[in-house]
């Protein structure tokens, strides 16, 4: 994309538009994003390091896309992060526990991939966190007590599988 090189662009909306390639690389030089959509489009190949240092980004939408391999340990960087959704593709691997540090996120998706693990237990610094769902993995164990207490800060909804192999006393999907 040659997109890559417009310094001062802001939002960038490329959702339903069938592109069929990989995330550039070069996405990172979108310094000022802060708003990157493309999800329902046929994108494949990994997540790009790149994007966990646009320190600028809010909104991070690469959800329905074929996306492979494992979520970035490096996103716990992005600590101004408010919405993420890596939903419907084929991520696999656990939920690294350095997603944590993402200070700032109130909305994960991160429904119909592969991965496994459990919710990290460092998710209980996210006091912005409002909605979470994890559904349709193969994720396992207990959602950690400490995550079900941010139901008192902020907090509305943590969607699990609960009739496979996660166990949730305050989640909303079971």
């Amino acid at each position: 994309l040659t997109l890559c090189n417009s310094l001062n662009l802001e939002h960038l909306f490329l959702s339903n538009n069938e592109l069929n390639s990989t995330l550039p690389d070069q996405i990172h030089n979108l310094v000022n994003l802060k708003h990157l959509d493309v999800h329902d489009n046929l994108f494949i190949g990994i997540l790009p390091e790149g994007l966990s240092t646009m320190s600028n980004l809010k909104v991070l939408l690469l959800g329905t896309n074929s996306i492979s391999g494992e979520l970035l340990s490096s996103f716990g960087n992005m600590i101004n992060l408010e919405i993420l959704h890596l939903n419907d593709n084929k991520l696999e691997g656990t939920i690294p526990v350095e997603m944590g540090n993402m200070t700032g996120l109130q909305e994960l998706l991160l429904y119909h991939n592969y991965l496994t693990g459990n919710i990290p237990a460092e998710f209980s610094k996210l006091k912005s966190l409002f909605y979470v769902d994890v559904r349709m993995n193969k994720m396992s164990g207990m959602v950690p007590y400490a995550i079900c207490k941010l139901q008192e800060e902020n907090l509305q909804s943590i969607m699990i599988d609960c009739h496979g192999a996660m166990e949730c006393v305050c989640c909303a999907n079971c």
